[in-house]
């Protein structure tokens, strides 16, 4: 409801996040163990970004996620994509620009 909560909201997020930076997980998806690993977590500018990437598979899908806040609104956006194992991810940077496009639209007060 408040700039001051939502600043709060990305505070928190910038402590918790590290947390599971640098880390490996299996997400089971219709009964087949994916292993996926996350990356570290990068605040810069006032956006927080991470990304997850699946695994040992032919194609690789992988997701950016790029939080910010902007006034009483925090942006928090999700950018993924297919891409052949070992290619450079086309979305890499696509969450942070999207989250700062929408943060510019966001009325000061």
């Amino acid at each position: 409801p408040s700039a001051k909560e939502a600043a709060a909201f990305y505070t928190a997020s910038a402590r918790s996040w590290p947390a599971c930076a640098n880390r490996k997980f299996t997400a089971v998806m219709m009964g087949t163990n994916m292993p996926h690993t996350v990356g570290p977590v990068s605040d810069t500018a006032g956006t927080l970004s991470v990304t997850q990437s699946q695994d040992g598979a032919a194609l690789t899908f992988s997701c950016h996620r790029a939080l910010t806040v902007a006034n009483n609104i925090v942006v928090d956006v999700a950018a993924c994509s297919l891409n052949p194992t070992g290619a450079r991810s086309d979305h890499a940077d696509a969450a942070i620009n999207i989250a700062r496009q929408i943060a510019a639209k966001v009325p000061a007060v």
